[in-house]
């Protein structure tokens, strides 16, 4: 499969329970020749590709209540969250704990039940995107400091990003879910991404089989 160095594929699909690694490598197997999809870890967790090319594929993957998502690209960091709505937890608590002073005032601000966990869920899958693209854990991480506002279409981090990149950061409503990208290029690569979407059903029969049921849902969609 074709991606050039502007663009950001994002798979979804059902979590199946197959582990990370097989469907890391099930989705790495589009773009990749055959057997060249041999994964490692960093002392975080972070999968990365053993064998890395000159200009190296970028990858992360994140699992939420029944489905999963997975981003590729070219980029120097890659970061995907993919979060539920649905699930059991108290928003506002788990604001006032976690969350910057700019987010919770914005939280506080929306009456409406449902919108203001939707913003919730957009805040908290901006941040874990941003954790997982610079290869870091919550754990290690001060999460009130990583804010984000999202009040506008273009989503702005409320903290100093790493000098020398280009951050971009993308959130995506997809039915009950919520889904944020966060990728990095060096500054001499400008140009805003696009984004790709490909939805699939079932992983049984490898990349090249009909198993993999893909349709494109969003091409050339600037971050």
């Amino acid at each position: 499969m074709n991606l050039q160095d502007n663009d950001i594929h994002i798979w979804l699909g059902p979590d199946t329970g197959l582990p990370t690694d097989a469907i890391l490598r099930e989705v790495l197997g589009h773009y990749l020749p055959a057997g060249q999809a041999q994964l490692a870890r960093t002392a975080n967790g972070k999968p990365y590709l053993m064998q890395q090319g000159a200009d190296p594929l970028q990858f992360n993957l994140s699992h939420t209540l029944g489905r999963v998502a997975c981003a590729v690209s070219r980029g120097i960091c890659l970061g995907i969250d993919i979060e539920n709505r649905q699930r059991a937890i108290n928003v506002d608590e788990v604001a006032q704990r976690f969350f910057h002073p700019d987010e919770i005032q914005a939280l506080q601000a929306i009456t409406d039940v449902a919108q203001r966990r939707q913003l919730f869920f957009r805040l908290w899958t901006c941040k874990e995107a941003y954790i997982k693209a610079i290869g870091q854990t919550i754990a290690g991480v001060s999460l009130q400091q990583l804010g984000f506002d999202c009040s506008a279409a273009t989503i702005r981090a409320l903290f100093a990003l790493p000098a020398q990149q280009q951050w971009h950061f993308h959130n995506q409503a997809c039915g009950e879910c919520e889904i944020s990208i966060a990728r990095a290029r060096h500054c001499a690569g400008t140009d805003s991404p696009h984004l790709t979407f490909f939805s699939f059903d079932r992983w049984e029969n490898g990349p090249s089989g009909q198993g993999l049921q893909h349709c494109q849902r969003a091409a050339d969609e600037a971050l």
